[in-house]
């Protein structure tokens, strides 16, 4: 799943070079040790995914059912 997210993020900057035009983002130096994947597309649907060696968090946000 990491490594997914990351390649979104990627295949992202490559297709949108305006930062604002993106919906996926992974930061891999969030905090020590964690990594932060993430989604907003701008119309209130959002989701977060925490990576940290004790395990993965995951958040949302959805405006549509």
């Amino acid at each position: 799943m990491r490594e997914r997210c990351r390649a979104l993020a990627v295949l992202e900057v490559i297709l949108s070079p305006k930062q604002e035009a993106r919906y996926y983002a992974f930061t891999s130096s969030w905090s020590d040790g964690e990594e932060l994947a993430s989604m907003d597309n701008g119309c209130g649907d959002a989701w977060s995914i925490l990576f940290s060696a004790a395990g993965v968090r995951t958040a949302r946000r959805m405006t549509t059912p």
